[in-house]
This record gives structure tokens, sequence and C-alpha cells, in this order.
């Protein structure tokens, strides 16, 4: 006898409104469905954080080594230091970044790859009533992998937060959001 499970779909929601939808079988076991479950929440907060280091990579570049950060004209006018400015280099107003980001062609695909990951992410998706699935999820991380390996073919520091990022979740759980991590 064949077994056909009836298509459910879950609706996980937070009390800020953010949450997800997500398409199983009645068939599904329990234990597996929670892994599921936690897997897309936990890819959300980390595509989350992609997003946000995608866009401050294309307007400033990579992130400076701790002992590094401060503000570049700062450091040139007090300090005496030199500061390498590239022909596309914009002040990080943070100080975090060095300051040169990719030419303007990758920095647009940066940009279309972010944005693209953050709209399937995002939680208009429940009112759009789409549900969301892990292997969408990593094929739209693996383009913006794909994006950061084009901008930045000799790679980013190994401290770069996009870098530890999109290695694994494991480098998201270095960051503030760490405690969110399920």
């Amino acid at each position: 006898r064949l077994s056909c499970g009836i298509m459910v779909v879950i609706s996980i929601k937070q009390a800020d409104g953010d949450g997800f939808l997500y398409e199983t079988t009645t068939e599904t076991q329990n234990n597996d469905l929670i892994k599921s479950l936690v897997e897309i929440h936990n890819e959300r907060l980390r595509a989350r954080v992609i997003v946000d280091g995608c866009r401050a990579l294309a307007l400033y570049g990579p992130m400076k080594h701790q002992s590094q950060v401060g503000s570049d004209e700062v450091k040139e006018k007090y300090m005496n230091e030199k500061i390498e400015k590239g022909p596309n280099y914009q002040t990080d107003p943070t100080g975090i970044r060095i300051g040169n980001p990719p030419e303007g062609n990758l920095r647009d695909t940066l940009e279309r790859v972010a944005k693209d990951l953050e709209e399937y992410i995002d939680k208009s998706q429940l009112k759009k009533r789409i549900a969301l699935d892990h292997a969408c999820i990593m094929d739209k991380i693996a383009n913006v992998r794909g994006a950061v390996m084009m901008s930045y073919p000799m790679g980013l520091p190994e401290w770069d937060v996009v870098k530890m990022s999109l290695d694994s979740i494991d480098g998201v759980k270095v960051l503030m959001i760490s405690s969110w991590i399920i």
C-alpha cells in the first residue's frame, strides 16, 4: 500500500510579526519537521547577516582587522597614517571597512544577489503565502558566495562577517544574534 500524506502548510510567527511558511506532509515525523523548521529559522538569520554584510561590502569593501578599526580621516590627519585609497574609495562612516569597494558592475551584482536573498527570506512571504524551502535559501546564499568570489577573487579576510557567515552557520554564532540561533 502506498502512503500518500496530505500536504499541510505550517505558519511560524514571532511576536514581532516575523515568520515564514513551511510546506510538508502529514506523513512527516515530528523530529524531522522540527529539524527542518529549525534549519530554516537559522538559515534566515544567517541570510540576514549575509545580506547586511554584502551591502556594506558593496559600498565600502572588506572589513578592517579589529586592530585597525577607526576613522580613516582621523588616522590620516592626527596619526599620520597612510590610507590606501583605490579608484572607488568611499569612507566608511563606521570605520569598520577599508573603503575600497569593488568596481561598479560587481557592486551592482553584489547588491542584486543580496536583494534576491533578502526578498526570499522576508516576512512578506507570509502575506504572499509562499512557503520557504531550505534548498532555495541555500541556492540564494550560493549566488551571494559566487558574487563575492567574482568581486574579491583573492578572498575576503578571515575576520570579515561576510566570509564567516558564508562559510557556515557557525560563523554567525560569534555575532550578537547568536542567542537567536536554535
